[in-house]
């Protein structure tokens, strides 16, 4: 098997024997190479007859949507590649440079696993809109990663791709980065329906930091995704302030997907306003699901397992519960400074002899212990641990 052959400069690239690359990185950071490069560079990947894997990175190029478009065309004359991943950042493309490049991607029928990186590019809502509707002519695709951090996507363009991504018959696993958009309540509910409606997708990654959404969104998206039956692998970082109610909601609607549902993260930031009594809210959480829950789905019994941890920087609030295959995650962040007051306030806890523990709460935390040990069998956390009192403790 032939290794990857990496270039940093253009010069290198065009110079090299072109029709004998299987696999090539192409590595243009900050080389300015404008229109005319990515038009040599374009004439000669269009030689590359055998290639299988390209993996190509621009950073603060200026060939602008015109080079882009050249891109786009001599992709489409490579008919062998399997795998492509290009990244775009700062190149301010916009939805022209797009359209573009999908021009081309549209012919790559071959593809099997595609990356794109559109990074502070402003493609705005014609460029995602022009992303749904390219990229289903690669029917064979099997996994894809769209990372559009920061390019002014919108309520409607958010709908549009949640639509057209479900339309892959082969997809089984995306990641969708919507980082620092404009993506409102109506926007993340639609994209969560378009989204369920796949046939194919078993694992889904969801990035949704900092965009205009409020936790009536947040709950509308859990409604959606409950729907989808395919599902194994579910993930979705968000972060903003979000209530604590609508925070359950999510979850106890998400609960219809627990018997298909081999994991399940969730990633929630900037909760200082809803923990600030941080220790209340994690015992409140704790027995409201292990109670609750737990009595709502008696296919779980004894297999319910919940623990949580306190690691620096921050907080770490990590919910798992095992029904064979299951783990269940959530990650609540907070501030350094809430972090030490919360690790204080558990270390005087801790303090309590066990005889002061009510036989519930050594019952749970007997539990925690199993479902942390549970835990780092699957590799979901590696963290050295001990066991004292019925509580788990972190080193």
């Amino acid at each position: 098997m032939q290794e990857s052959s990496v270039f940093e400069k253009l010069e290198d690239f065009l110079n090299s024997s072109l029709q004998s690359h299987t696999d090539i990185d192409i590595k243009l950071m900050l080389c300015e190479i404008g229109i005319q490069g990515i038009q040599a560079l374009s004439k000669a990947l269009i030689q590359c007859t055998n290639l299988q894997s390209l993996r190509i990175y621009f950073l603060k190029n200026n060939f602008g949507a015109q080079g882009v478009a050249e891109l786009g065309q001599a992709l489409a004359k490579c008919i062998n590649l399997k795998t492509l991943i290009i990244s775009f950042n700062q190149n301010q493309l916009g939805s022209l440079g797009v359209q573009g490049l999908c021009s081309g991607l549209a012919s790559c029928q071959n593809l099997n696993d595609f990356i794109l990186y559109f990074q502070n590019d402003e493609i705005g809502i014609a460029g995602a809109q022009q992303l749904g509707l390219s990229l289903p002519n690669c029917q064979n695709l099997t996994y894809m990663t769209l990372k559009l951090y920061n390019n002014h996507i919108n309520d409607d363009a958010a709908q549009y791709l949640g639509s057209s991504l479900s339309n892959f018959p082969q997809l089984k696993l995306l990641e969708l980065d919507l980082t620092l958009n404009d993506i409102g309540d109506k926007g993340i509910s639609n994209m969560g329906s378009g989204l369920a409606k796949s046939a194919s997708l078993t694992n889904l990654t969801l990035q949704l930091n900092e965009n205009k959404f409020t936790s009536e969104g947040l709950s509308n998206l859990g409604y959606a995704l409950a729907k989808s039956t395919n599902l194994s692998t579910l993930s979705i970082y968000i972060q903003q302030i979000i209530i604590f109610q609508q925070l359950i909601q999510l979850f106890q609607l998400l609960f219809n997907l627990i018997i298909n549902l081999s994991c399940l993260i969730i990633l929630i930031g900037n909760y200082q306003k809803v923990v600030h009594k941080l220790e209340q809210l994690v015992y409140k959480v704790q027995f409201m699901v292990y109670r609750n829950l737990l009595n709502s789905h008696t296919f779980f019994q004894t297999q319910e397992r919940i623990t949580w941890e306190i690691k620096e920087p921050i907080i770490q609030v990590v919910f798992y519960k095992i029904y064979e295959n299951f783990k269940f995650c959530i990650l609540c962040q907070t501030s350094t400074k809430l972090a030490n007051k919360v690790k204080k306030s558990q270390q005087q806890k801790q303090k309590n002899s066990k005889a002061q523990l009510n036989r519930e709460q050594i019952a749970f935390d007997s539990h925690s212990y199993l479902a942390y040990q549970q835990a780092i069998q699957y590799q979901i956390i590696k963290i050295k641990c001990y066991f004292k009192y019925g509580i788990l403790q972190i080193n």
